[in-house]
C-alpha cells in the first residue's frame, strides 16, 4: 500500500513539474532593427569591449553600437586592411584589447590603434574558408575552428598549428568536424576547450595533447563522444547540453566535478544549443535553434514566451547572441529581427492582451480605444470605449463580458463614454446623448431619466461623480445637477460662469479632493468647490492665472491634496489649493513633451503624465523628470490617453486597444549612471572611430566640419541629458537634451578638447574628452601673415635701400666714370708720350741714321714702321677698344722696330688662335705691356729678352723672362695701374699681374 501511495505520489509530482515545466514566462522586449536605424536585422556574436562599446557580428559586417549609433565595418576586396568577410559568426578579445573575429570566410583582429584589420585567410596547408568559433589562451594562442579544421596561431611566432583528429594515436582531437560548436578558454588553467561533433576536448597546453572520451585518464565526466554543440564558460564553471540525455550540463572546472544537470520535458527531439548567459541574479538564458529559455532559482526551464503579433514578445523563436550591460539590461541578438533587450528587474509595467481588442476593431474606426474607467470592489474593471462599448474585464482570469450603450444617432454628436462609475449592484455610465446605468444581477443596460432641464438636443452629459447616495452629473453647459439615487430626485446648481465658445466639450470634469469635496474647472475662471454650507459652487481666487488653462485635462489629486493637471502644450500643472497658485513645468524643465493629457499620482508622492506613448514620472521633492517610452502605438495621434489609479496603488494606463498597469514600487529612485562613450568623429570625407587608443584626433584644414557622436550605453536614452563642449570654440556647456551628436562647422585652426557630460535626476555622471586638432590652411596661420607682414616691410625697406644704393651707385659710377675717363685719358696721353718721348725718339732716329748710311731699304721700312705706329696711336687714342686682330697688326710694327735696335737680344713670340683674333683689346695694351719689359729688363745677345704672347682661358698672356735692371730713367710706377683701372671700368675680369724670381706675367681679359 505504501509502495503503491509513493508510486502515486512521485506520478503527480512528475507530472506537476511537467506541466508547470511547460508554462511560458513573458517579458517585456523592446527592438532595435533596421526600421530604428540598425544596419542589419542579423545579428550573430556578440561582445562588450574593454572600452564599453558593444560590437555585433551580423551577415552584413561587425557593428559597434555606443547606445545610440552603429559604426559599420565592411569588408572591401580592393583593400588589404578591411574585414576579412562580412558574415561575421564569432567574435572574441584578447587580454590585449584586441577584437578577434571569425567569419565565412577567414579571421581577422582590429587594430585600434590603426584602425584598420588585418585578416588571416590560409595557412601553409590551405585556405581557411568558414570559421565559426574563435578564442584565445593564456599564451597568446589564437585557437580558431572551422566546419573541418581546428588550428592556433601565435601571435608571438606568427606561425600557425593545425590538430587533425589521428584513429588510434591518443591526445590527437576527437574529430576534425567542429560544425556549429565552439571554443571556449579556460580561465583556471588557462587553455581552450573545444566542442566537436565527437564530444568535448581539453587541450592541456604543457603536455600538448587533446583529453577527450579517447584520451581521459582522470575519468572526467563530460569527455563522451555525444555532441554537445556550443559551449559556454562562464566564471569557473563549463556549460554545455547533452542531447542524448536532454540535459544542459553545469561542469566544475576547479573541482572537475559535474556540479549539477538541469532537464525538461520540453527538449524533446534533436535540440543544439545555440548560446547561452547567467546574468547578474543568477537566472539561466539558453537557446536552442528552435526556441529559448529562461531558468530562475526554481530550477525549472521555462520557455521564452514569442508572439510575433505581441510588440514586447522576443523578435523571434530563438537568439543567437546574448549578452548584459551594467545597467542589467539583457540584450539579445537574433537571426532575423534584430536586436531584443529587457530588464527584468526594472519591467515596472505588464500590458494586458484582451481578447475584446479584436471585437474593437470590428468597428472600423482608426480612432477606437478606451475613454474611461472605474475600478468594482473585487478589482475587476470597468471600461468605457469611443464607440459606446462599456466592457467588463478580470485582470486575473482574463475573461470579458462588453455591453452596448444604447445612445442614439444625433448629428454632430460623439458616441464614446465619458465617465464611469461602480456602486455595488450598479455601474453607471455618461455619454454625450445621457446617462446611463447597468444592473450587475440582470446585465440589462438602462437609460437613466434626466430632468427637464437636461435638454438633449442642446446639452450633453459629461462627467458623473458618486459621491455615497448621490450622483454628480456635469453636463456642457453652464449647470451641474445632482442625482439623489435612493430618493431618484435631481437637483440643479449654477457654475458662476459662461461656457467659452469653441472650448472642447471633452474637457469638462469633477474631482473629489482629499476631504471629500468636489471640485470642477471652469474656463476663464479656473477651479470652483462645491460648498455644503452655501450649497453652491465657489470660484477659486486664484492669484496668477495663465493661458493654459483653456487646455487643461483631468486633474487628480495627490496625498498633500494639490491638484496636478494635465494640459496641451503647455506641459504639467499643479494647483497648491494652500497658496492657491499654478505651478507650471514643460519640456525645458525636463518634462518628456509639453502635449500631456493625462496625469495621476503615485503612493510615493511622484507624479506619472503621459503624452500618447511618452511617459513622465515626475519627483517634486527634487524637481526631477524620469522619462520613458513604450513599444505601443508608435506612430499613433488618433486617440486619448487616460491614466487612472488601482486599489492596489498601481497605475493603469489606457492606450489605443491595450491596458498598462504600471507598478510604482518597481520604479527604482536612480537610474544607472553610466558614463557617456564617444565613439565617433565624421568630416564630409571622413570616419575617425574612437576608442581608449585615441588619444588625439588630427584633421586637415579641408575638416573643419565635422560631427562627433557620442552616447551612454543604456535603451534608457530619454532619462539622460547630455551637455557638451569644444573646449577652446565653446565658451559654455551646450545643452544637447538627450541628442547624442555634435556638429560644428568652420572650426579655426588650432588644438581644442571635447567633453562630453550626462546628467540624470540633476547629478552629473563622469565624463568623456578627446583632443582634436585642426590644421590651418598656410595662408591663413598667424606665422604666414607675419611672413606676408615682413616680407611687405622687408620689401618696402629693400626698395628703400635699393633707391638709396642705386643713387649711391650712380652718383659714384659717375664719379668713377669721370675718374676712370680721366685715367683713360691719362693713360692714352701717356701712350701718346712714350711714343712721342725724347728716348723713344732719339733711338729710333738714330736707328734710322745708321741704316740710311748702310742700308738705305731698310731705313726706308724702318721710317715707314714707325709713321704708322704714331698713325695708330692717333687714330685710336678715342676708342675704348679694338680688335685683337688690329692690335696684334700694330704691335708687330713696334717689334720690328725693337729689333732692329736689339736684334738677336729680343725674342718675341706671338701665339694667337684664329678664334679670338675677334675679341677685344684696349688699343696700345700691347705696346704699353712689351715697352714696359724692355724698359725694365736687360737685353744682350748673349741674355736675351724672351717675350710670349699667347692666349689661356680667354685671357690674353704677355710673358717675359725676368732679368731686371738696377736703374730705370723713365719709369713712373703707374703705367700698369692705370692700365687695370681701365680694365676695371672695363670688364668685371681683372687685369692680373704676376711676377715671380724668374717670369714677370700679365693677364689681360679678352672682351
Amino acid at each position: 500500500m505504501l509502495q503503491k501511495t509513493c508510486c502515486i505520489v512521485f506520478t503527480v509530482l512528475i507530472f506537476c513539474v511537467a506541466s508547470f515545466a511547460q508554462k511560458k514566462v513573458s517579458f517585456v522586449f523592446s527592438h532595435l532593427n533596421e526600421s530604428t536605424g540598425m544596419p542589419s536585422n542579423s545579428v550573430y556574436s556578440s561582445l562588450q569591449d574593454r572600452d564599453g562599446f558593444i560590437w555585433l557580428g551580423t551577415t552584413d559586417g561587425l557593428l559597434r553600437f555606443d547606445g545610440s549609433h552603429f559604426n559599420v565595418f565592411k569588408s572591401n576586396y580592393k583593400t588589404h586592411n578591411s574585414l576579412a568577410h562580412n558574415y561575421v559568426i564569432d567574435l572574441f578579445e584578447d587580454s590585449d584589447g584586441i577584437i578577434w573575429a571569425a567569419t565565412a570566410y577567414g579571421f581577422c583582429y582590429f587594430d585600434k590603434k590603426k584602425l584598420e584589420f588585418v585578416s588571416f585567410l590560409e595557412d601553409d596547408l590551405g585556405k581557411f574558408g568558414r570559421c565559426t568559433s574563435i578564442a584565445c589562451d593564456d599564451s597568446g594562442n589564437v585557437w580558431v575552428s572551422g566546419e573541418n579544421f581546428i588550428c592556433s596561431y601565435s601571435k608571438k611566432t606568427k606561425k600557425f598549428t593545425r590538430y587533425k583528429h589521428q584513429s588510434g594515436v591518443p591526445g590527437t582531437v576527437s574529430s576534425n568536424e567542429t560544425s556549429v560548436s565552439s571554443i571556449a578558454k579556460d580561465p583556471v588553467n588557462g587553455s581552450v576547450w573545444v566542442s566537436t561533433v565527437k564530444g568535448l576536448n581539453y587541450y592541456d597546453a604543457k603536455k600538448k595533447q587533446f583529453f577527450n572520451y579517447l584520451n581521459n585518464p582522470e575519468k572526467i565526466p563530460v569527455f563522451d563522444d555525444e555532441w554537445k554543440g556550443a559551449i559556454k564558460i562562464i566564471g569557473k564553471k563549463l556549460y554545455c547540453y547533452g542531447m542524448k540525455l536532454k540535459k544542459l550540463i553545469i561542469y566544475n572546472l576547479e573541482t572537475k566535478q559535474i556540479e549539477r544537470t538541469i532537464t525538461s520535458e520540453a527538449w524533446q527531439g534533436l535540440k543544439v544549443l545555440l548560446t547561452m548567459m547567467i546574468d547578474k541574479n543568477q537566472n539561466i538564458w539558453i537557446s536552442f535553434y528552435d526556441s529559448a529559455y529562461y531558468i530562475d532559482s526554481s530550477g525549472v526551464p521555462k520557455e521564452i514566451e514569442y508572439d510575433s503579433n505581441k510588440k514586447t514578445s522576443i523578435g523571434g523563436r530563438y537568439f543567437s547572441t546574448i549578452w548584459q550591460t551594467d545597467d542589467g539590461t539583457i540584450w539579445m541578438g537574433t537571426a532575423a529581427k534584430g536586436i531584443s533587450y529587457t530588464n527584468p528587474d526594472k519591467i515596472f509595467y505588464k500590458v494586458y492582451s484582451v481578447p475584446f481588442i479584436d471585437t474593437l476593431t470590428l468597428v472600423k474606426r482608426e480612432y477606437e480605444s478606451f475613454n474611461s474607467f472605474a475600478e468594482a470592489e473585487d478589482k475587476t474593471w470597468w471600461l468605457g470605449t469611443w464607440s459606446s462599448k462599456l466592457i467588463h474585464f478580470d485582470p486575473v482570469k482574463k475573461t470579458t463580458e462588453i455591453f452596448s450603450i444604447p445612445v442614439t444617432k444625433t448629428p454632430g454628436r460623439v458616441k464614446y463614454i465619458h465617465s464611469v462609475c461602480d456602486s455595488k449592484n450598479v455601474v453607471y455610465v455618461a455619454a454625450q446623448e445621457g446617462v446611463f446605468y447597468l444592473d450587475k444581477r440582470t446585465r440589462k443596460v438602462s437609460a437613466l431619466p434626466l430632468p427637464p432641464k437636461i435638454d438633449l438636443k442642446s446639452t450633453g452629459t459629461m462627467a458623473i461623480q458618486l459621491i455615497g447616495d448621490y450622483l454628480w452629473v456635469r453636463t456642457d453647459a453652464a449647470t451641474i445637477f445632482s442625482y439623489h439615487i435612493s430618493q431618484k430626485k435631481w437637483k440643479e446648481y449654477y457654475l458662476p460662469h459662461n461656457v467659452q465658445k469653441g472650448f472642447y466639450t471633452t474637457r469638462f470634469f469633477l474631482e473629489l479632493d482629499r476631504k471629500g469635496e468636489l471640485w470642477v474647472n471652469l474656463f476663464p475662471e479656473g477651479l470652483a468647490k462645491f460648498s455644503e454650507k452655501k450649497q453652491a459652487f465657489v470660484v477659486e481666487k486664484i492669484s496668477n492665472h495663465h493661458p493654459f488653462e483653456e487646455w487643461f485635462y483631468q486633474f487628480r489629486k495627490d496625498s498633500l491634496n494639490n491638484f496636478w493637471i494635465p494640459s496641451l502644450g503647455f506641459g504639467l500643472v499643479k494647483y497648491d489649493t494652500q497658496k492657491k497658485r499654478y505651478q507650471n513645468w514643460r519640456e525645458a524643465d525636463g518634462l518628456i513633451s509639453d502635449n500631456c493629457v493625462a496625469v495621476c499620482p503615485d503612493e510615493f508622492g511622484q507624479i506619472w503624465t503621459c503624452s500618447l506613448n511618452k511617459f513622465s514620472i515626475f519627483n517634486p521633492i527634487n524637481n526631477q523628470f524620469q522619462n520613458f517610452k513604450i513599444p505601443y502605438n508608435e506612430g499613433e495621434i488618433d486617440y486619448r490617453n487616460f491614466m487612472f489609479p488601482l486599489k492596489n496603488k498601481h497605475i493603469l494606463a489606457l492606450q489605443k486597444g491595450y491596458l498598462i498597469e504600471f507598478m510604482p514600487e518597481k520604479v527604482a529612485s536612480e537610474v544607472p549612471k553610466s558614463p557617456a562613450l564617444i565613439s565617433s568623429l565624421q568630416t564630409p570625407d571622413s570616419t575617425f572611430f574612437i576608442n581608449s587608443e585615441t588619444k588625439k584626433i588630427a584633421l586637415n584644414a579641408t575638416q573643419s566640419n565635422f560631427s562627433i557622436n557620442y552616447s551612454v550605453l543604456t535603451p534608457y536614452q530619454e532619462q539622460y541629458k547630455y551637455y557638451y563642449m569644444l573646449e577652446g570654440y565653446d565658451e559654455n556647456w551646450v545643452a544637447a537634451d538627450n541628442k547624442t551628436t555634435a556638429n560644428y562647422t568652420k572650426i579655426p585652426g588650432g588644438e581644442y578638447e571635447f567633453k562630453v557630460k550626462t546628467v540624470v535626476n540633476n547629478k552629473s555622471i563622469e565624463g568623456k574628452s578627446l583632443i582634436i586638432e585642426v590644421d590651418t590652411f598656410f595662408y591663413k596661420t598667424k606665422w604666414f601673415l607675419c611672413l606676408i607682414l615682413l616680407m611687405i616691410v622687408g620689401l618696402g625697406f629693400a626698395f628703400y635701400r635699393y633707391n638709396v644704393q642705386k643713387t649711391a651707385e650712380v652718383h659714384h659710377l659717375q664719379i668713377q666714370t669721370t675718374r676712370l675717363q680721366k685715367d683713360k685719358t691719362e693713360i692714352q696721353y701717356q701712350n701718346l708720350i712714350n711714343h712721342l718721348n725724347p728716348h723713344f725718339l732719339f733711338n729710333s732716329l738714330t736707328s734710322l741714321n745708321s741704316l740710311i748710311a748702310t742700308n738705305p731699304k731698310q731705313a726706308s721700312k724702318f721710317l715707314k714702321r714707325l709713321s704708322l705706329i704714331y698713325r695708330y696711336i692717333l687714330q685710336n687714342k678715342e676708342k675704348e677698344l679694338v680688335s685683337l686682330e688690329e692690335e696684334i697688326a700694330f704691335v708687330q710694327n713696334y717689334i720690328d722696330l725693337q729689333k732692329s735696335r736689339f736684334e738677336e737680344g729680343l725674342q718675341v713670340s706671338i701665339q694667337i688662335p684664329d678664334e679670338y683674333q675677334m675679341y677685344r683689346i684696349v688699343p696700345v695694351t700691347l705696346q704699353n705691356l712689351l715697352e714696359n719689359a724692355i724698359k725694365h729688363n736687360i737685353i744682350e745677345d748673349e741674355s736675351p729678352l724672351l717675350i710670349a704672347i699667347y692666349v689661356e682661358n680667354n685671357f690674353l698672356i704677355v710673358e717675359n723672362n725676368l732679368q731686371k735692371k738696377h736703374y730705370v730713367e723713365t719709369s713712373n710706377k703707374l703705367g700698369l695701374t692705370s692700365l687695370q683701372t681701365l680694365y676695371h671700368y672695363l670688364s668685371n675680369r681683372k687685369l692680373e699681374i704676376n711676377e715671380t724670381n724668374d717670369k714677370f706675367t700679365v693677364k689681360i681679359p679678352l672682351l
